[in-house]
């Protein structure tokens, strides 16, 4: 059945995401010919004009509607899903802060019995307190929606990073001794994660790493002599067959602490190599080559890496439980002693040749860029590290060269991660732009506050971020100079923001200018 207006206003206003008052106002205001013509066609309207993200406009557009609001969180945006359930970016609305909402399956929980034993686990995960483990906040039902409340960490995890190649072995090294020291805390108060994969362990925007899903591990010693509870999959197996235990593809329940340190060997193996431990076709081939089948020597793939990081590699892969390395301790301590070698090692940059194999060259930077590099950036791989950047540059263009803030950033991290000053980073950025006629939304801030001082002679009344906005919508959408105008003058008065014409008209001249807007 078609959403109608008046249905839509209905939920928008009941779920308190948008007041009946400014959508009604919104369609005084609209002209006849760009009037909604139903429920869908209000929520499009809404999600361009940032009064809805684009999960709520798709998820409230399904029929029936998918949850946008469970007890006091704001579903934002969907970041992940997994057997288990899907992830969402949220906010608690009261507090208006951000968490990590994890919505299970039904399937995932399938008795009350179950229930029950899912939240006390979650309850004992939530007493986990270290800076390498994303914090477990709540466990919640809502309306038949069992949840998970998680810190919100921005970064990507290991498995993204590895998709454009395999790490330097100092990362490498430096981010599984922090994910090893995360788990032996965890095991140190009884609790094993039983799922350790590159997805979950997620490096930060400051490069340190932080263990994800300990909401579903097991509980194997819990206080005051209680029985130990178990979260398991009846006929199922619990983990990911590319980094499973032996063990635990035969009885998951009877899997200890040396499970993790198997799957962490095998998700080192995997961020140095580029590939799992085993790649079979399919999960039976995968888990009988993890039973019957030692992985390949690190050092054939990595002739790089040191001799005793192959050495900890293989003991933590061990097939039998008792013939791997007794702790996670223990692994952390051998990683941490390596990490200084490892990062000597680093100037072979192996990180930096297996990018460069599955990118297409680039023209070089043209002649007329200046460039000012520092002494730091003239060492070592300074030529290639600059070409790479080059070409992660023009890999984040996209179609609409544009660079907004994530994009930026983004960049200036991979500069980081490749050695190349600051500076540096600045000037390549800069060149490119000026080659390819791509615009950075740093440069236009810039802009942004010359025109702002014109603004306030004028005595107008929009601000620098309502400004910065109306400069997205019109690069964003690319749209004729009529209908830009149009599209902006609306938004100014959505808002009551007010500007003189003659304003108005000169800052559309300069951009219409500079994006060929006609």
């Amino acid at each position: 059945m078609l959403l109608t207006v008046e249905q839509a206003v209905a939920t928008l206003t009941e779920l308190g995401l948008v007041p009946e008052q400014e959508i009604r106002d919104l369609l005084t205001r609209l002209p006849v010919e760009q009037q909604p013509k139903d429920g869908c066609a209000l929520l499009e309207v809404l999600s361009r004009r940032g009064r809805l993200t684009k999960y709520q406009a798709d998820a409230l557009r399904d029929r029936p509607p998918q949850p946008v609001l469970l007890s006091n969180y704001l579903l934002l945006e969907l970041l992940g899903a997994g057997g288990m359930g899907r992830v969402f970016k949220a906010l608690h609305q009261r507090m208006e802060r951000y968490v990590a909402l994890k919505v299970l399956h039904e399937k995932a929980i399938d008795s009350p019995d179950a229930i029950e034993r899912f939240h006390r686990e979650v309850k004992a995960a939530a007493r986990l307190h270290h800076p390498n483990i994303v914090a477990a906040y709540d466990a919640d039902e809502d309306h038949g929606m069992h949840f998970l409340v998680m810190e919100y960490v921005e970064g990507r995890d290991l498995a993204k990073l590895v998709e454009k190649g395999p790490l330097t072995l100092g990362k490498a090294v430096r981010h599984i001794a922090e994910a090893a020291r995360a788990l032996e805390y965890a095991h140190g108060e009884g609790v094993v994660h039983r799922d350790i994969k590159p997805a979950n362990l997620l490096v930060n925007t400051k490069g340190s790493v932080k263990v994800l899903d300990m909401g579903i591990a097991r509980i194997v010693a819990t206080e005051a002599g209680q029985a130990a509870t178990q979260l398991t999959h009846t006929g199922s197996i619990l983990g990911t067959v590319d980094y499973l235990a032996p063990e635990q593809a035969s009885d998951s329940n009877r899997a200890d602490h040396r499970a993790d340190i198997y799957s962490l060997g095998c998700t080192l193996y995997y961020i140095l190599t580029g590939s799992p431990p085993h790649p079979g076709k399919n999960a039976i081939e995968k888990i009988f080559a993890h039973r019957d089948r030692d992985i390949q020597p690190l050092q054939q793939l990595r002739p790089d890496a040191p001799a005793e990081l192959e050495n900890l590699i293989r003991r933590m892969t061990a097939r039998l439980p008792q013939n791997r390395i007794a702790s996670m301790g223990e692994v952390a301590e051998i990683l941490e002693a390596l990490s200084e070698q490892c990062d000597s090692g680093d100037s072979t940059d192996y990180e930096l040749a297996s990018t460069m194999q599955v990118l297409a060259p680039t023209p070089a930077l043209p002649q007329t860029a200046t460039m000012q590099v520092s002494s730091e950036t003239m060492a070592g791989s300074r030529t290639n590290s600059l070409e790479v950047l080059e070409r992660f540059i023009d890999g984040c263009a996209g179609l609409d060269g544009y660079f907004d803030v994530d994009e930026e950033h983004a960049i200036f991290r991979k500069g980081g991660d490749l050695g190349i000053a600051v500076e540096d980073i600045r000037s390549v950025l800069d060149a490119r732009c000026q080659a390819k006629g791509w615009t950075r939304h740093s440069c236009v801030t810039e802009e942004l506050k010359k025109m702002l001082e014109e603004l306030a002679d004028t005595g107008g009344g929009i601000g620098h971020r309502e400004f910065d906005r109306l400069i997205r919508h019109a690069i964003t959408h690319k749209m004729p100079r009529r209908r830009a105008e149009e599209h902006c003058l609306t938004l100014m008065l959505d808002h009551q923001w007010s500007a003189k014409e003659s304003f108005l008209n000169r800052w559309f001249t300069r951009r219409c200018q500079k994006y060929g807007l006609e």
